[in-house]
């Protein structure tokens, strides 16, 4: 297997027992290839499965069929059939999840549940890129969570896309400090980004 992550054929069914056990299909033999780097988004109306995939992927749903593989340190694992020590060993050092719904945990904050992946990760910092997207406290918190654990801040990209308004620098709704995001890009390095959040921040 070449690519990072290789979803073959996964089906997934919830069985409704309130409802005189009506079973919804919802992966009917989905695949799925995602190579080292690359950026993908599963995108389609509310309903269609992301997040049943997304959850199957981190191994919090058990598929009925399929394969999850994952090239985890020096051997690919899959997580549709790996024993739980295995599961969270992969968690630990390869994958992290955040969900949508962040206050899924009573009395954990929204802040602790996004860094808490970050904090978790095991990585190289000098072999390291990391790509960060979502409000600005959010990129805030979750950036230093990674300069804490070695990342160097010109190693962390902060999307800042959200800002963007008028899309050909007029508006001035997406400025940060000396920055027009649908100018100079909505991808900026957080050792540019970083002090100008703090500062917007306040």
């Amino acid at each position: 297997m070449t690519e990072q992550l290789r979803a073959i054929g996964l089906r997934k069914t919830f069985t409704l027992h309130n409802q005189g056990g009506l079973e919804l299909p919802v992966l009917d033999g989905v695949d799925l290839a995602v190579a080292a780097g690359e950026c993908v988004v599963l995108n389609g109306p509310s309903g269609v499965g992301k997040s049943t995939m997304l959850r199957a992927l981190y191994g919090n749903y058990l598929v009925q069929g399929g394969h999850i593989l994952v090239r985890h340190q020096d051997e690919v694992v899959d997580m549709a059939n790996a024993p739980p020590r295995l599961v969270l060993d992969v968690r630990r050092r390869t994958i992290g999840f955040v969900s949508q719904f962040l206050r899924v945990i009573p009395r954990v904050s929204t802040l602790d549940l996004v860094t808490e992946p970050l904090r978790r990760l095991m990585l190289h910092p000098d072999r390291t890129t990391a790509l960060l997207c979502g409000p600005e406290p959010m990129l805030r918190f979750g950036a230093e969570a990674l300069i804490a654990k070695g990342l160097a801040a010109r190693d962390i990209r902060v999307s800042l896309e959200r800002n963007m308004e008028c899309g050909i620098a007029l508006c001035g709704h997406c400025q940060l400090g000396p920055l027009l995001i649908c100018r100079d890009g909505p991808v900026v390095g957080y050792d540019v980004a970083g002090p100008l959040l703090r500062a917007k921040e306040l």
